[in-house]
């Protein structure tokens, strides 16, 4: 049995659900590792009804093999089991170091991608970008402040292909798939600046 538990308080027992996760950051990787590592999950979705999402986010994919090559491993046990490996999606997004011009002219639209989200967003004619312009922005690996890791975020939800956006719609679509009451979890560090910056 799982400790991810859905306690129902009325009869004392566990009810029957699903898990998915988002991991942010380095220690949201090793979380989203240590997920996919145990049987937990794959005895959660032998209920048909269940599905499973589990999605990384990091600045740059130089820490991202480890956590693909335990979600290939995975949906292999998941077929060696008999459980259909369409009920499980696995989306790696490293967020790419934008040119410094271009990170700046994307957080200078910050209010124009406010607007298109909240309707009733007051335009603040006084707007500055939360980075200061002297900034030099480090390469892929690096440690960034929060600030920074919240901007390359927001540049890639809102601006450009929007490749956040999709990922999260991808991500989106596969818990509303299941039919099943779901948990989803969000997994970063409070200590760093990448996952506390981009949550």
């Amino acid at each position: 049995m799982t400790t991810s538990s859905m306690y129902h308080s009325a009869t004392g027992t566990q009810s029957p659900h699903c898990i998915h996760a988002i991991g942010i950051g380095r220690t949201g990787l090793a979380y989203i590792e240590a997920l996919l590592r145990t049987g937990e999950v794959e005895d959660l979705l032998v209920d048909q009804r269940a599905t499973f999402a589990a999605m990384v986010v990091d600045i740059g994919d130089q820490d991202m093999g480890v956590v693909s090559d335990y979600a290939n491993a995975f949906k292999k046990r998941l077929e060696s089991r008999g459980i259909p490996s369409d009920r499980f999606q696995f989306q790696a997004i490293p967020l790419q170091v934008p040119h410094r011009d271009q990170f700046f002219e994307d957080m200078n639209r910050t209010r124009e991608f406010l607007k298109l989200e909240y309707p009733r967003y007051y335009w603040n004619p006084n707007f500055e970008s939360w980075v200061p312009h002297k900034y030099q922005l480090p390469q892929a690996g690096a440690h960034f402040p929060r600030a920074v890791a919240k901007g390359i975020y927001a540049n890639a939800y809102y601006a450009g292909d929007r490749p956040m956006d999709k990922a999260l719609r991808n991500f989106v679509d596969q818990v509303e798939r299941a039919t099943l009451p779901s948990i989803v979890l969000v997994a970063f560090g409070m200590a760093g600046g990448t996952g506390s910056g981009i949550v």
